[in-house]
């Protein structure tokens, strides 16, 4: 079988050769331009191929359409794509190629194709447990500025407190990197600088070389784009235990939804953060499965979170309060959460005219980065409330800021269980927040917060101006 494709895409191809579902590979490779039809066709209009496997990722689908030309250029009548089984093809082959590790993998995980999932974890089950390991290695998405970053910092010291053996993975770098260092774990990433796209093979091999090297006795997964690769990385490194911790209660993302099927009869261990994620789960999973374990709450470490009368931190609250304009008598409502759509934040902007209408001294404190910062920072002019409202970007003093505030504030549209309302309780914060996913296990309404209906920002506002109106209730709420 003759493939034609970019150097990048070598080891994929290689890797299905090792297994022997591709026989043989050329070694004449050729990057191909998809926007440039023409010079392809040229480079390859004397060769007597017969289908073209598209792989072209391109979201404006312009490359797929090109290469759509190309094939009946070359008198091809058959225009494939590459999670049809690559068996049944012709051997006289032409495959476009862009980064196909980006694929990730799935000609290898199509019911029809090679199923590398069962194929790796025949190494794993030949190692045995060995009880005198305790060494753990969690592999997540990045060290940016998060929720799900913030939970395995909080994980990883802990476990490494507790006394085991930590170590952790990221494909993307991020400024958690150095706290987790500074913590004394070690961290291993693939990209250290910036996010470059999605997660493919080559992450996949940077994860397989580092749990060869490392070679824990458990790997604890987080993060969704990262399950799969992660999964097989485990399999093919033969770590005898993998363990699931699921943040966010399903559906997700057709993708992710795929995913989680393909990696479900791999994992030994499903950590669900609340019932309700538990229960997200469960239609995913056989009936009567036993691998489910819910543990509400964190190693949250809750001596960060105590206020401090020393001077240094007196301080430091008042240097962040001249930074960011804030007068005295400035009346603090804080929200960290990453600037997406399911953390409705614009609920809660459409809820601010309506609570500084009752209440000019609130200020309103966004900490955290996102795809809609933008969008929110655009919603906040155009309702006039850009002087209400600050964006701050991704913060690491959290605590402090939570110290600063009155209350927190987190209009979910979707979560699993917040770990930013477990800051507020540590920091001795009520919290005013959407009843959603695991939000009620842990919020209990008119003692420790007050819960609205999501994606309602009258309901919003209201709970946000009773908590002003009521300082007696906000000591009661607090935890």
């Amino acid at each position: 079988m003759d493939i034609l494709c970019s150097p990048r895409s070598k080891t994929v191809f290689e890797s299905m050769a090792e297994v022997g579902k591709i026989y043989s590979y050329s070694t004449d490779y050729l990057y191909v331009n998809p926007f440039r039809e023409q010079v392809v066709f040229e480079q390859i209009k004397n060769h007597n191929y017969n289908a073209v496997v598209l792989t072209y990722n391109n979201n404006n689908g312009h490359g797929y359409e090109n290469l759509r030309v190309i094939a009946h250029k070359l008198g091809c009548e058959q225009t494939i794509h590459l999670s049809a089984d690559l068996e049944q093809l012709d051997n006289n082959l032409f495959i476009y190629d862009n980064d196909l590790e980006n694929t990730r993998f799935r000609c290898a995980l199509s019911e029809e194709g090679v199923d590398w999932l069962r194929l790796a974890s025949t190494k794993r089950w030949a190692q045995p447990l060995d009880r005198d390991n305790n060494r753990i290695v969690i592999i997540t998405e990045s060290f940016r500025v998060g929720g799900l970053e913030r939970y395995v910092v909080e994980l990883a010291i802990g476990l490494r407190n507790k006394g085991w053996n930590l170590a952790v993975l990221a494909v993307y770098g991020g400024p958690f990197q150095s706290v987790l260092q500074e913590n004394h774990v070690p961290v291993y990433c693939s990209h250290p600088l910036v996010e470059t796209g999605p997660i493919g093979y080559q992450e996949t091999l940077f994860m397989e070389s580092r749990l060869e090297h490392l070679q824990p006795q458990m790997t604890i997964i987080t993060g969704h784009s990262v399950l799969l690769p992660a999964t097989l990385a485990a399999l093919r490194a033969g770590v005898p235990r993998i363990v699931r911790s699921e943040n966010v209660d399903l559906p997700l993302p057709s993708l992710y939804a795929q995913d989680f099927q393909l990696a479900m009869p791999y994992i030994d261990s499903f950590i669900c953060v609340s019932h309700s994620v538990a229960n997200s789960i469960a239609p995913f999973l056989p009936p009567g499965d036993t691998r489910v374990r819910v543990v509400l709450g964190s190693s949250v470490r809750g001596e960060l979170y105590l206020r401090e009368n020393s001077q240094a931190y007196l301080q430091q609250i008042q240097q962040i309060q001249d930074s960011l304009g804030l007068r005295d008598g400035t009346k603090v409502i804080f929200t960290a959460a990453r600037l997406s759509a399911e953390k409705g934040l614009e609920y809660l902007l459409h809820a601010v005219p309506r609570v500084v209408a009752k209440d000019p001294q609130v200020t309103f404190l966004l900490a955290g980065d996102g795809p809609l910062r933008r969008q929110l920072e655009e919603l906040a002019f155009s309702l006039g409330i850009q002087r209400f409202v600050r964006f701050l970007g991704p913060r690491l003093d959290i605590p402090i800021l939570l110290n600063m505030s009155l209350f927190s504030c987190l209009p979910s549209l979707r979560e699993g269980l917040p770990l930013f309302i477990i800051e507020s309780f540590f920091a001795a914060k009520p919290v005013v927040a959407t009843a959603v996913s695991g939000v009620p296990e842990i919020v209990r309404h008119g003692e420790t917060g007050l819960l609205v209906p999501p994606a309602d920002s009258r309901a919003l506002a209201e709970a946000i101006i009773a908590m002003l109106k009521d300082e007696a209730g906000r000591n009661e709420c607090r935890s």
